[in-house]
């Protein structure tokens, strides 16, 4: 059986509309969710034109709920990394509010409740933390104050 391409609006926002209710979801995922789904791409742009306008689709707030939920436990090149594999422009990504002192505590506290403090354990955190997209100097930094933690 041949590909039925769907020119029908009011299918295709059926589709999004279905798509966009289970997870939050970038315009770019949308768009490309349609293509598979063999959505002609100009009735594809007016359903997300329309998703837009009814507040189901927002790339902006996508970022900050993004970064507000990842930046716990990710870098802030881990997750620019991220947010531009889901289709997000720099001119949104440039703007958020990143913190990676507080993902580096939140990691280091969570390796040291399963882990003993040691030399060798201190050297597998580290290599992690750079792994994750993290700076030394922010690593070395944090952990030179973890001593005083509670």
């Amino acid at each position: 059986m041949p590909d039925v391409i769907i020119n029908d609006i009011e299918k295709a926002s059926a589709m999004a509309v279905n798509y966009l209710s289970r997870y939050v979801k970038t315009r770019a995922e949308l768009l490309g969710y349609l293509s598979r789904k063999k959505v002609e791409r100009g009735i594809a742009e007016k359903v997300a034109d329309k998703c837009e306008q009814y507040g189901y689709l927002n790339d902006e707030n996508y970022v900050k709920m993004y970064v507000d939920y990842k930046g716990k436990s990710k870098s802030k090149r881990q997750i620019k990394f991220e947010l531009k594999t889901k289709g997000i422009g720099e001119e949104l990504i440039e703007p958020a509010q990143f913190n990676d002192r507080i993902a580096i505590e939140n990691l280091v506290r969570k390796f040291f409740n399963k882990k003993e403090k040691s030399p060798e354990n201190l050297m597998k955190l580290k290599g992690s933390l750079v792994r994750k997209g993290f700076t030394f100097d922010d690593i070395n930094g944090i952990l030179g104050e973890y001593e005083s933690w509670d």
